[in-house]
């Protein structure tokens, strides 16, 4: 018994996690939705002028370890990619960034954060797409300006 409580302990926590994302019905539009709450950790990208508008936004790039926290159908051929911070105004003020400080074809970029989301939802349109709602940030790297995909 002495041999298995520091491996019971060990893998709480990793259960626990995996366990944090339920699956709710499929809606109207085919998106697969996750209720409850997971923490990750990963990199992030803010990109505000893209040519087409598609990559704008804020995203999250959980990396190795969180991606195992992920639902397995949520994930595709590629691996995770980035998942959308839905409430764009409080994640902006979460992880402390101003837009209006890049100049036009630069975005921030960081690579480490821990994230805490909720109502992960995923498309299976096209290679799939994922968004979720930011809860909170901790452990964030400073941002850095970087020049933008065209």
């Amino acid at each position: 018994m002495k041999k298995l409580l520091p491996v019971i302990l060990l893998l709480v926590p990793i259960l626990s996690h995996a366990q944090a994302l339920k699956s709710q019905p499929t809606n109207e539009n085919g998106h697969k939705i996750y209720s409850g709450k997971v923490s990750l950790t990963g990199s992030y990208h803010l990109e505000t002028d893209s040519y087409d508008g598609k990559f704008d936004g804020l995203h999250f790039y959980p990396d190795d370890k969180s991606i195992a926290l992920l639902p397995e159908e949520t994930l595709n051929s590629a691996g995770a990619s980035s998942i959308l911070l839905r409430n764009k105004n409080n994640s902006l003020r979460l992880f402390k960034l101003n837009p209006k400080q890049l100049k036009k074809g630069e975005c921030y970029e960081g690579d480490k954060v821990t994230v805490t989301i909720e109502n992960y939802i995923y498309s299976p349109i096209s290679w799939g797409w994922r968004s979720a709602n930011l809860i909170s940030v901790k452990d964030m790297s400073k941002p850095k300006i970087v020049k933008c995909n065209p």
